[in-house]
């Protein structure tokens, strides 16, 4: 198969260059692929791509370049393509080049229109990003956003264009070993994956059912994964034909999504959603996001402090969550799962994920999980994740669905972590 059977790791889109079309030509993405192939003693690709192209299409490639070569106007849809690939795990270069830098304050000025909920702000000197490989990156003043787990998008200060147009390895080596930094980054240290693969974006289809879902966050301010429930929505249509609508308040969902991601205490109002949605027969997912053992420690004394009642017992292996059983339609056995790299060992890359079900008075009403499940349902990845491989998330986070599903259709038994919880 020759080169075509390299993984594509690269993927570039020109703007601001309408007049002649001349800057597709330039070697710089083909020479960032090169230095990688070369580090790592394999063969990479790399490919020209455009905004128009769709997500579910940008999103098989790990890193985007975006190279503004001069003035470009983008709608908001198009910047919203950006956001997605972002949110769909995608990691982004914005080089703005030597003629070109007087659209500087405009691209930050779209980004923060387009990301409102996070900050950019200059890259911290220790931030993991740059140090994942031997060859550390020594970069500065580079402007960056993330969800404070993940780094996302960068933004350098110079131009790095003409730098690897010309492969001035030695000459400019921060711009390169950034990028092969980069790389085992948005990767996890994981092979990349094969070009003949389908694209991690669902494909979401014509639903015939329709259920309802909410997620909140406990512990930061900073959204960590804000698309979750609609990246559920595709991933629930695309196997089930069961829609997931976003509910407007957290006690009109079927299924309550809780994020932990820091030691914030719950506010009064995060703890009443909590307790309505139990208390009305809702199903409760808790997700320790990033696997973080301290947030895990305390959550677990915050929830059971909540109300006299509430339980936490380990979750039989037997368990619909695990097993995929659901009456009417079949989930997925996740009894054993691929673990991140955070928690294999020498002889184990796979195991069962730390599930956990929740009790209030001696009734089953959700299921809690200490290895993080969030980040792998968006192909987030980060370094110190202690949770499971993304395609292993995705469909543990489709038997939790489908378990709702049955729950609201019982008429709130809590189908899932019910029959298989106690002995």
């Amino acid at each position: 198969l020759g080169a075509g059977a390299a993984p594509t790791v690269c993927q570039r889109i020109v703007v601001g260059d309408a007049d002649n079309g001349w800057a597709q030509y330039r070697g710089d993405a083909q020479h960032v692929v090169r230095y990688l192939s070369a580090k790592r003693g394999r063969q990479f690709n790399w490919r020209r791509t455009t905004i128009d192209r769709e997500v579910r299409e940008l999103v098989e490639v790990p890193v985007l370049l975006l190279s503004v070569i001069g003035p470009f106007e983008w709608s908001q849809e198009q910047w919203g393509k950006i956001r997605e690939y972002c949110l769909a795990g995608g990691s982004v270069v914005i080089d703005i080049g030597e003629d070109a830098q007087a659209q500087r304050n405009a691209i930050t000025a779209a980004i923060r229109k387009t990301f409102p909920e996070y900050a950019l702000s200059e890259l911290p000197a220790d931030a993991a990003v740059l140090t994942q490989e031997k060859d550390k990156a020594e970069v500065k003043g580079m402007q960056a956003l993330g969800n404070g787990f993940r780094w996302f998008l960068f933004l350098p200060r110079e131009n790095w264009s003409c730098q690897w147009h010309l492969y001035q390895t030695a000459e400019h080596e921060e711009s390169f070993a950034f990028m092969n930094n980069l790389l085992t980054y948005a990767t996890e240290g994981t092979p990349p994956r094969s070009s003949f693969l389908s694209s991690t974006y669902a494909q979401a289809s014509v639903p015939s059912k329709t259920m309802t879902g909410a997620r909140i966050q406990i512990g930061s301010d900073v959204p960590a994964y804000p698309n979750l429930i609609a990246t559920m929505d595709r991933l629930m249509r695309s196997n089930y034909r069961l829609a997931v609508a976003e509910a407007s308040e957290p006690r009109q969902a079927h299924v309550l999504w809780v994020n932990v991601t820091g030691t914030q205490a719950p506010s009064a109002t995060d703890q009443l959603a909590l307790l309505d949605a139990m208390e009305a027969d809702k199903f409760v997912f808790i997700d320790v996001v990033s696997g973080n053992k301290d947030w895990d420690e305390g959550f677990r004394a915050t929830l059971k402090s909540l109300k006299d009642g509430i339980t936490i017992e380990a979750l039989r292996r037997t368990d619909p969550i695990y097993t995929g059983e659901h009456a009417g339609t079949q989930g997925f056995d996740v009894t054993k799962v691929n673990f991140r790299k955070a928690l294999q060992t020498r002889f184990a890359k796979a195991g069962r994920c730390d599930l956990h079900a929740i009790f209030l008075k001696g009734k089953p009403v959700g299921v809690y999980s200490a290895h993080d499940v969030s980040s792998g349902i968006g192909y987030h990845y980060f370094p110190g994740c202690r949770g499971i491989m993304p395609q292993h998330a995705r469909e543990l986070a489709m038997n939790v669905f489908l378990a709702a599903y049955e729950n609201k259709v019982r008429g709130g038994t809590a189908a899932g972590a019910g029959s298989g919880a106690r002995q």
